[in-house]
């Protein structure tokens, strides 16, 4: 079991966790920006559209858990890093897409946080990369 000094920075899409994020690393905090923005912005920019990124469900949310793994492994314990989105908000993802949980929650039962912070749904606001709907947020 891994014991970190991190704390996890969650909660529905468009709850202000970004912005949150963005305000800590202003301030001097480390910080990890959420993982499938970075990926789908880098997706966006070799080309592809928002519906073939996530064409293959699967592969994405698979694609998505293993970078958030990869990172998290390079991050040392003991420093305080605030983190938009981490391991377990793959659970939430995976239940969303009623994909099996078995490789998901191994992966998250690995690690422990210093604290998880769950932000409150505010209302929607749409982007390039956000393509959940009104109804998938609530989920």
């Amino acid at each position: 079991m891994r014991h970190t000094n991190w704390y996890v920075i969650t909660g529905a899409p468009c709850s202000g966790k970004t912005s949150v994020i963005c305000e800590l690393e202003r301030r001097g905090f480390r910080v990890v920006h959420e993982v499938a923005r970075a990926c789908i912005d880098r997706d966006l920019k070799n080309g592809k559209t928002p519906a073939s990124i996530k064409a293959d469900v699967p592969a994405f949310e698979r694609r998505i858990l293993h970078e958030k793994i990869r990172l998290e492994s390079l991050l040392p314990d003991r420093e305080i890093i605030f983190l938009d989105r981490a391991v377990p908000d793959s659970i939430a993802y995976y239940k969303l897409e009623g994909l099996p949980l078995g490789d998901v929650i191994e992966e998250s039962s690995a690690i422990r946080y210093k604290k998880i912070l769950f932000f409150e749904r505010l209302r929607l606001k749409k982007d390039a990369v956000r393509t959940e709907n009104t109804d998938q947020v609530a989920r």
